[in-house]
């Protein structure tokens, strides 16, 4: 199990996680699901992973330092693959201090 997000996961955190993962894990719940990500258009895959990023903007300023570090250095990293990453830091680093100040407002 990869912890590099979360060092502190406990011994029982993992034992769950190793049990559920026995049984299917997400592998599983995934063969199981209509609608899941293997049989998901590009237009319904675009649409789960905008909420699932508007969800973690949502929460951005909740998450420890380490987490924001981890998320914020692997997004710059998969835009450094096809082009300079400097606009895209200062475009991301902006939008997440201007939609912080938009939810003390």
């Amino acid at each position: 199990m990869n912890t590099l997000l979360h060092p502190r996961i406990g011994v029982a955190a993992n034992d769950r996680l190793d049990a559920w993962d026995a049984e299917g894990g997400a592998c599983g719940v995934a063969a199981r699901a209509p609608g899941s990500m293997d049989s998901a258009g590009p237009a319904t895959r675009r649409l789960l992973i905008e909420r699932l990023g508007g969800a973690l903007l949502d929460e951005w300023h909740a998450l420890p330092t380490p987490w924001r570090r981890a998320i914020y250095t692997r997004a710059v990293a998969r835009e450094a693959t096809t082009r300079d990453p400097a606009p895209f830091k200062k475009s991301l680093a902006r939008l997440l201090h201007d939609h912080q100040a938009m939810r003390r407002e």
